[in-house]
């Protein structure tokens, strides 16, 4: 088996870093392959997910492994879902973020060397579920396999990623407790605003929303995926 690992240095407010420090000598002394990424700046797993699909010449025996949270893990599977794939490549996960929320939702380990284990320790990829969407607004598709929100939840996320908070409270394992903050924060300055929600041909129009939240995809521990469902 050949891994491509994709490390996001910077998730988790260099947690990532900090885990593959550790499961990187666990690697060597297993003399398991694998050519090693990083990724440099938003979009960039993304790209080096399409360019691996695109060159790598045996998929049965190839495995994109992603170290990070779970906008990494995001960027990876939009990578891989934009491109035409007869014989999939499984996609693999070592959480290091702030959130890990698609890790939790699976019971996937926090600790590195246990979460490296599952991934090495798996014989045969799992299917799950992955959403669609479309946002016609700004003509926008993508993909997600843990949650989508619109509104409230997406402006906690997006306030707590731009905190200096975070990156703190990630040096002490406690990067959950700033989207609480960010929570309170947008509870008192969040606006209504109109949303319509369109699933298959069923269309629901609100005048005044506050969220679309959370469309829950996490079921079990995965390697492979397929599609099914659409959310404009």
């Amino acid at each position: 088996m050949n891994f491509l690992i994709i490390l996001n240095e910077h998730a988790g407010s260099g947690n990532a870093r900090a885990t593959w420090k550790i499961i990187e000598p666990i690697l060597q002394n297993k003399n398991i392959n694998y050519d090693f990424k990083i990724s440099q700046y938003a979009g960039h797993t993304t790209y080096l997910t399409q360019q691996y699909i695109k060159n790598v010449q045996n998929t049965d025996h190839s495995v994109i492994l992603v170290i990070g949270g779970d906008g990494t893990l995001h960027e990876a599977l939009n990578g891989a879902m934009s491109m035409s794939q007869s014989n999939p490549i499984p996609l693999a996960y070592i959480p290091a973020g702030s959130g890990n929320d698609f890790a939790r939702g699976l019971g996937m380990s926090a600790k590195p060397l246990e979460a490296l284990n599952q991934v090495l320790n798996c014989q045969q990829p799992t299917i799950i579920n992955v959403g669609s969407y479309e946002e016609t607004m700004k003509n926008e598709t993508g993909y997600f396999i843990n949650n989508i929100g619109i509104g409230f939840d997406a402006a906690v996320v997006s306030r707590t990623n731009a905190s200096t908070s975070k990156r703190k409270l990630n040096k002490y394992h406690l990067g959950s407790l700033a989207y609480l903050s960010s929570v309170i924060a947008v509870l008192y300055n969040q606006e209504p605003f109109p949303l319509m929600v369109q699933v298959d041909k069923k269309k629901n129009l609100i005048s005044k929303g506050l969220s679309c939240h959370h469309i829950k995809t996490s079921i079990f521990w995965w390697w492979r995926f397929n599609f099914t469902g659409r959310l404009s």
